[in-house]
């Protein structure tokens, strides 16, 4: 999986890495930025999300509602 954190101002990348298989990461973001989660393969995929506090606003949208 492809994670990528992008500053919703300026839409550029700040952070980005991979993860393999049963991988985990903490990722910090920031009230101007979006994290962006991509599958490159076929296989369907699991992910949990854990937030560190409330955030307003949150949201979830398919991958698939952004266009490349």
């Amino acid at each position: 999986m492809q994670v990528s954190v992008v500053d919703k101002e300026f839409n550029e990348q700040t952070q980005g890495f991979g993860l393999d298989g049963k991988g985990e990461a903490t990722v910090y973001v920031s009230a101007n930025e979006i994290v962006l989660l991509k599958n490159p393969n076929d296989k369907k995929i699991l992910v949990k999300v854990k937030l560190s506090k409330t955030v307003e606003g949150t949201r979830y949208q398919e991958i698939g509602a952004f266009e490349e």
